[in-house]
């Protein structure tokens, strides 16, 4: 019986343990956050008299003014004006608990601000930096933009085939990755002989998303090595999860075989911010 109990202890602390990490591990915003979610400019900034409670407001009378961005992946971007033709831009993180704003930015020396933060409406908040309570700063969203592009469904498709470039069938072997920011989120491998249609999708997030696509069974000191076998017709579509537009769609992207002087290896990159795309090919010859 002592046992059963102490088993039955430990047990409900690896439960309470993993409770906590999956917590701790969600990218998602509270309730709190998720009023943040949108694009605010620094529309004025203001002192606060702490024995009258009298406050003195300038108002940002920029043509262009420096704005911030959260988006509800927990990322941020930031962009500083000096002229409207002159803009500094940066991104990092950011969080919201018990109304104490944190926001990161890792760009050559890490920035860290906090702010403690006050909703004097839906689109408009009051922002006094950790320790002082006298200045401040407000910030008012800007119109429609609530919604915010910050994750992707990014879909491959293609033909895995053998029987090509005239030789005899020899089996495939793929690996695709999808990328974020230079990491990869996920990786797939097709192993096979027989001709297969694929379409595959995956959530991304970050300013640079895409797809690494390679043939692993590329030998180039062996000319016979996975020879006919790739992938044709390859596809690629990008949609914005929140507002469900078509971003990016492109039906002929070309395809990677392994014959004479032929495309091995690919790599097609998004730029979520300006909304430009670069594809990069490996080929070879015998």
């Amino acid at each position: 019986m002592k046992k059963i109990l102490q088993l039955s202890i430990l047990l409900l602390f690896y439960m309470l343990i993993a409770s906590c990490n999956s917590d701790e591990n969600s990218a998602s915003v509270s309730k709190e956050e998720e009023k943040l979610v949108g694009t605010w400019e620094v529309t004025s900034t203001g002192s606060r008299n702490l024995t009258t409670g009298v406050e003195t407001i300038k108002l940002n009378n920029n043509a262009c003014k420096n704005s911030y961005t959260f988006n509800d992946d927990k990322t941020i971007n930031y962009k500083n004006y000096f002229d409207c033709s002159d803009m500094d831009e940066e991104d990092g993180t950011w969080s919201l608990v018990n109304g104490l704003l944190t926001r990161t930015f890792p760009k050559g020396v890490t920035v860290v601000m906090k702010d403690n933060i006050t909703f004097m409406s839906g689109d408009k908040i009051k922002l006094f930096k950790e320790g002082d309570n006298s200045n401040f700063t407000i910030y008012e969203k800007k119109s429609g933009t609530t919604i915010v592009n910050t994750s992707y469904k990014v879909e491959v498709g293609g033909i895995l085939k053998t029987n090509s470039c005239g030789a005899s069938t020899n089996s495939y072997s793929v690996k695709m990755e999808y990328l974020s920011d230079d990491n990869i989120k996920s990786s797939l491998n097709f192993n096979g002989s027989a001709q297969e249609t694929i379409l595959k999708n995956e959530n991304l997030s970050g300013k640079i998303i895409g797809v690494h696509i390679k043939l692993l069974n590329f030998n180039s000191a062996d000319s016979a090595s996975g020879s006919s076998t790739g992938i044709a017709n390859l596809s690629l579509k990008i949609i914005g999860n929140q507002s469900n537009e078509i971003l990016f769609t492109n039906a002929n992207l070309g395809s990677l075989f392994i014959c004479h002087d032929t495309i091995y290896e690919a790599l097609f990159l998004y730029n979520t911010k300006d909304g430009t795309f670069t594809p990069t090919f490996k080929s070879h010859g015998f």
